[in-house]
């Protein structure tokens, strides 16, 4: 073979690899707002999950909107009602969905995407016990602000799938995710 041609098949191959080694190493996840959030609940509930995904696996050069569990995620955020892509979504989070809502269960079945709502926050959260009180003044500091409800459910949301994404260190195994997080 004409050195060229080993020259061009080892550069696909080296893309192939870089190609799959980086999707594997990062995620989609739908944060889901109640149908009646306003914009500045948009934006505290914004503030606050990226603020979670700041906390552990930071690095300069950022790509993603942070990382959760040691992998870049890619973060869409949209009300309940609203008409939001969920294609290519590993997880929909809805913090403050009833259980069982159909609007967050036809986004997930869109994609097989793990849901994370109020009743699996509450079940993976006890494990943490986490302090709010170091969320809230950076919260503070970066927004101006208090943190209002839908800030905190963003951000505890936001832990809930750390730990659990932490626990098996990818989102390949969607079942085991599901299992994790409870009934």
């Amino acid at each position: 073979m004409p050195r060229r041609s080993l020259s061009f098949v080892f550069t696909l191959i080296l893309q192939t690899v870089w190609a799959a080694h980086a999707s594997a190493h990062e995620f989609n996840l739908l944060l889901l707002a109640p149908e009646a959030a306003t914009q500045a609940e948009l934006d505290s509930m914004r503030a606050a999950f990226l603020i979670a995904s700041h906390e552990r696996d930071d690095h300069p050069d950022e790509t993603s909107e942070g990382h959760l569990g040691g992998l870049d995620v890619q973060l869409t955020l949209a009300r309940v009602d609203e008409a939001a892509s969920a294609d290519a979504t590993d997880f929909v989070v809805a913090p403050f969905a009833a259980p069982g809502d159909p609007r967050v269960l036809v986004r997930a079945a869109v994609s097989d995407a793990v849901i994370v709502d109020a009743t699996a926050i509450a079940q993976v959260e006890p494990e943490e016990r986490r302090d709010l009180a170091p969320f809230a003044d950076r919260f503070q500091t970066e927004t101006g602000r208090t943190p209002d409800d839908v800030a905190l459910g963003a951000y505890r949301a936001a832990r809930v799938v750390d730990l659990i994404v932490r626990r098996f260190g990818s989102v390949d195994d969607r079942d085991a995710l599901r299992r994790a997080l409870g009934p």
